[in-house]
């Protein structure tokens, strides 16, 4: 039976896969080696050592996109209803019955009366109507991580055992 040979032959190599853990965290064989020699030396003929994958799990940080802002200027027409004022002349004949005294001559004379009006006039100022900000929430999820491991399993026959299947 070949579980049988393999089990009881103490000189064959540890197998492939059977990693070491190293001190940056990555799993070689050749530690996996060099461990199971030193391990093999220190046992006795009737003991076997039996292995097994543990998953270590972590997390990295990584950059995923960028947001930004932009502001850019766009022009809109605006109308705006602005009352005004203005004076204009009107002549307004007014009948004397010649008791008034004027002690007025004759002669040519000028009056003159100055007008006005209002018209629209037209400012801009710049003012900040909103504060616009990025901000940035860390949102808490869960990853599932599916991997196989291996484990070495350990059966034990015996020559009764052989026996009894024949």
């Amino acid at each position: 039976d070949d579980r049988h040979a393999t089990e009881t032959d103490r000189n064959a190599a540890p197998a492939a896969g059977t990693a070491g853990y190293t001190r940056n965290d990555q799993y070689t064989d050749e530690t996996a080696d060099r461990h199971d020699t030193a391990a093999r030396a220190d046992l006795d003929d009737n003991e076997v050592i039996r292995h097994e994958e543990r998953l270590h799990v972590g997390k990295e940080r990584q950059e995923t996109g960028r947001a930004r802002l932009r502001k850019y200027v766009v022009t809109e027409h605006e109308t705006v209803d602005v009352p005004v004022q203005r004076e204009e002349v009107r002549v307004e004949r007014i009948p004397l019955d010649g008791t008034e005294v004027t002690g007025g001559t004759i002669g040519e004379d000028t009056v003159e009366v100055t007008l006005h009006e209002e018209r629209a006039v037209v400012a801009k100022e710049t003012v900040g109507v909103e504060k616009i900000e990025l901000e940035k929430d860390t949102v808490r999820d869960t990853e599932r991580v599916d991997a196989e491991v291996r484990k070495e399993q350990v059966e034990i026959e015996t020559d009764t055992d052989r026996r009894d299947r024949i």
